[in-house]
């Protein structure tokens, strides 16, 4: 199983079809191409041979009181099937080098439930470190 990993084009899109269903909420087509096709929003996904087996997305965020942007990864999923083959830190590997060489991000960072603990064990293999004192408040529209 030879995996390569690279940023999502237009012509990739029928090929999420089966991952959308295994693992993540239903993304129609016209959704997938809206959002690549946004400034500042990038997905990145794991293929074997001609299907996405991974998908890692997020938006590159600038801040007026940094030089350099940020990329906040919103999203890092594997195919139920591929799953503890290292495709997740790859593919989270892979984002987190192309926002930094290319995007030209001095910081990459994401959120996880604190009892996903294969997720955490992912993200902290990968280099990450949790930024204690930190609190996520999150604010829902009624």
């Amino acid at each position: 199983m030879k995996i390569k990993y690279k940023v999502l084009q237009e012509s990739d899109i029928p090929l999420i079809k089966d991952l959308v269903v295994e693992g993540f909420r239903q993304f129609s087509a016209e959704s997938i191409k809206n959002f690549i096709n946004t400034s500042n929003t990038y997905a990145f996904v794991a293929l074997d041979t001609a299907k996405i087996v991974g998908l890692c997305y997020g938006y590159v965020l600038t801040r007026p009181d940094q030089d350099a942007a940020n990329f906040y990864i919103r999203s890092l999923g594997v195919s139920e099937s591929f799953r503890n083959k290292g495709i997740g830190s790859e593919l989270l590997n892979f984002s987190i080098s192309y926002a930094f060489e290319n995007l030209g991000c001095c910081e990459c960072y994401l959120t996880s439930c604190k009892g996903n603990a294969h997720a955490r064990h992912i993200y902290e293999k990968s280099g990450g470190k949790i930024n204690e004192g930190e609190v996520v408040y999150v604010f829902k529209r009624e």
